[in-house]
């Protein structure tokens, strides 16, 4: 792996937008947003490697009384997937790990603009923009994977 140039991003696809909004009861109680991005990668070939970012954002009424259940508002589930090339004399375990950071550093703005121009296309009071990740902090699944 002496030359990362040689690592080359072919494109993107998302391949699956889900959306769902509820009708809540009391629309101008206070809302909390969650979001988690799921990672998976896969470096099939040294011609085609993936890298999969499933996010899922939600938003929950947060009753100012105690005793009120919580509302769903709305639930988005966004999932994208880019194809990466490595070079000829990669090894598999390199390739992987390139696609684990490289591949979701270059993937993480595209989703950010996705999400962002999906809730303003919903019609949200405002757009959701996802935070800033620092890809090496990114906590890590069994198989090694940012997540």
């Amino acid at each position: 792996m002496d030359d990362l140039s040689d690592f080359r991003f072919l494109g993107y696809q998302i391949v699956n937008i889900a959306y769902h909004i509820n009708d809540v009861q009391n629309p101008t109680e206070r809302t909390k947003l969650t979001h988690k991005i799921l990672v998976s990668v896969s470096p099939e070939n040294l011609d085609d490697g993936k890298t999969r970012l499933e996010c899922n954002i939600s938003a929950a009424t947060m009753p100012l009384k105690g005793d009120l259940p919580c509302e769903v508002v709305f639930d988005l589930q966004v999932i994208m997937i880019g194809s990466f090339k490595g070079p000829e004399d990669t090894s598999e375990a390199d390739f992987k790990k390139f696609l684990n950071l490289n591949g979701v550093a270059t993937l993480l703005p595209l989703l950010r603009g996705a999400v962002a121009s999906i809730t303003q296309a919903i019609n949200l009071p405002q757009p959701i923009v996802l935070p800033l990740f620092n890809v090496y902090n990114m906590p890590q699944n069994q198989n090694g994977e940012a997540q």
